[in-house]
């Protein structure tokens, strides 16, 4: 991924932000992708931009042989420390644009909040589909580009007096909407086979609201806060979406 922000060591640091995202994602999106990875049997999986591990881990918690992949040398050591408390998981320094594995190597690829920090998602998911063997699924996870999102993640989230977050993590223009994933799919040889929103329960929002006005006090962390704001699946992705595809066999 593109930017100084995520070549860093500190992923498993509660204090830090990056770990914040690890609470807050992880509980809608593992579950996500197990469940599209376990309807269609995969058993070896490549975590794109693994970040500091954070799925790439708790895939191989969960029996899959799961492998990470990351630009960052930080990010890698920091998985690989974990992995080795851990045990299971696999991890090496990679370009995301050119991945070191030869054509349909593992069953199941996962692109989490990553193309929106990469070059050209275009080629990105081509290594990924490159990789992916007939039958296996495709998990992509991110933010949709709509005004919504422009608002909620770019304006409140990082810009205005209430951000949280550091600016310039996100370019709201860098933001894949569905209907350009759908169409990359498509033109890759890969079928959809699920679509889903990401939003906030409607009685948790008090509750999310207060986490993030005590995180900007410094009451709390970013993993406590993360943990406090319980994300879910939506009908509607106008913010976020979990989605995923089939290669054609």
């Amino acid at each position: 991924m593109t930017g100084d922000v995520f070549d860093r060591s500190d992923w498993w640091d509660p204090d830090g932000f990056t770990y914040g995202m690890r609470q807050l994602l992880n509980p809608i999106r593992i579950p996500y992708i197990v469940r599209h990875f376990g309807e269609h049997h995969v058993r070896s999986v490549l975590d794109v931009g693994c970040g500091g591990g954070y799925i790439t881990q708790a895939l191989s918690e969960a029996g899959f042989a799961a492998t990470g992949v990351d630009h960052s040398m930080l990010a890698v050591r920091a998985a690989v420390a974990k992995a080795l408390k851990g045990g299971g998981s696999r991890y090496s320094v990679a370009d995301a644009h050119r991945l070191p594995y030869a054509n349909e190597t593992f069953d199941g690829v996962v692109l989490s909040e990553v193309l929106e920090h990469v070059k050209d998602p275009g080629v990105v998911l081509a290594e990924a589909a490159r990789v992916l063997g007939p039958g296996g699924v495709m998990v992509v996870t991110g933010p949709n580009r709509t005004r919504l999102s422009r608002i909620a993640l770019i304006w409140l989230a990082q810009e205005w007096p209430s951000r949280v977050l550091p600016r310039g993590l996100h370019s709201h223009e860098a933001f894949v909407p569905t209907g350009e994933l759908r169409d990359r799919w498509k033109r890759l040889g890969l079928v959809p086979i699920g679509f889903s929103g990401v939003g906030i329960r409607f009685r948790r929002v008090p509750a999310a609201l207060a986490a993030i006005l005590r995180l900007r006090r410094g009451a709390i962390t970013y993993g406590e806060a993360g943990a406090a704001i319980e994300l879910a699946e939506s009908r509607s992705s106008a913010i976020a979406y979990l989605a995923s595809a089939r290669k054609r066999l």
